[in-house]
């Protein structure tokens, strides 16, 4: 997983940019200005650079497994911000340590196997009562000839071919969080942007007619993906 991202880094960020699923989970964080927040996986660093900026009493850590990411995230931070290099599989923070915990399409990039005992770490470093934001790709179930294409072509991608990550169901991700003693409040789906390009290296004529396939129904559109939103609290 780690060297993957020292590949992928560089390319990842310049796909990602602020969107509305941003906006979206800003506003369910809930934060009213004093908290202690961790976000897992903070990529190069968008939300962290709104959090900081706008919360001066916030007290903001992020952490990733990727040195390119935090030091882009270090670059974009107008005042101090504690980031740190770790694994989610290990959090180096005391139990119940935080008020807040946000993951945006972080902790898929572990093993299937290894998830659950990656949530039970998130539960033990939430406090009680604490809230977790966790935004998925790829969980929502294929309603149409667009997602069904998507989700194939997703799941041809060698990173999950080789079990290097791991995108559960809507379903998968409700007992994950039951056995970590998360209780979901409530779920939320929201459209993001879906560059096709990711697909473009796979090999196969299955695999490139079902792409001809998907670009040709998007023709015209902006293609789109579907974000799950789970707002969870720990018991």
């Amino acid at each position: 997983m780690r060297e993957h991202w020292k590949a992928e880094a560089a390319g990842y960020t310049e796909d990602r940019h602020w969107s509305s699923v941003d906006e979206t989970v800003l506003s369910l964080l809930e934060i009213t200005g004093s908290e202690s927040l961790l976000e897992i996986g903070l990529g190069p660093g968008l939300v962290a650079q709104h959090l900081v900026n706008n919360y001066p009493k916030l007290e903001y850590y992020g952490l990733d497994v990727a040195d390119f990411f935090l030091k882009m995230a270090a670059s974009r931070m107008n005042q101090h911000a504690n980031l740190l290099k770790a694994d989610t599989r290990a959090l180096p923070f005391q139990a119940q340590s935080f008020d807040r915990i946000l993951e945006m399409d972080a902790i898929h990039h572990v093993p299937k196997e290894a998830l659950p005992g990656v949530l039970r770490e998130i539960s033990r470093v939430l406090k009680p009562g604490g809230r977790l934001i966790c935004a998925e790709d790829w969980a929502a179930p294929a309603t149409d000839a667009r997602t069904r294409l998507a989700d194939s072509l997703q799941r041809r991608r060698p990173i999950v071919q080789k079990g290097w990550e791991y995108h559960p169901s809507e379903n998968e991700w409700r007992r994950f969080f039951a056995a970590a003693q998360l209780q979901i409040l409530r779920e939320q789906r929201v459209d993001r942007p879906l560059n096709l390009d990711r697909f473009e290296n796979l090999k196969g004529v299955q695999a490139r007619s079902e792409l001809t396939q998907l670009r040709e129904l998007w023709a015209g559109d902006h293609p789109i993906t579907t974000m799950t939103i789970f707002i969870c609290r720990k018991n």
